[in-house]
């Protein structure tokens, strides 16, 4: 079971590896979510306990979402994985980009007809 102390600390994570990633400075996402710099690091740091609207003012400002914020269980290296993914994908040739969407897009659709050991 997740404790509130865990939940917090996690998101604060997910947060500053967001920030890293998209190479911000504390400051600079303060600026773009509009959330005081103190009160940042101490969301980051597992300190303070963001409030709907402010994670959702960092999630904006990180231009990701609050379900990425707050999926705690998908592991951070996951995280980093699509980012870099992604950023592959923003630099690639018009070609090459409809080439890979159309493999994920595969991959997608095998992983939906493949039946769940959950069900």
């Amino acid at each position: 079971m997740t404790t509130p102390t865990h939940l917090i600390r996690a998101v604060g994570r997910r947060i500053c590896t967001l920030r890293e990633l998209r190479g911000l400075t504390q400051r600079q996402l303060s600026e773009r979510a509009g959330v005081g710099h103190a009160e940042l690091s101490k969301i980051e740091n597992g300190q303070r306990a963001a409030s709907l609207i402010t994670l959702d003012a960092i999630a904006r400002g990180l231009q990701s979402s609050l379900t990425v914020l707050l999926d705690h269980e998908q592991p951070l290296d996951l995280l980093r994985d699509i980012e870099g993914a992604l950023n592959l994908l923003r630099e690639a040739e018009p070609a090459q980009r409809d080439e890979a969407i159309r493999v994920i897009n595969a991959i997608l659709s095998a992983r939906s007809e493949t039946p769940s050991e959950d069900k």
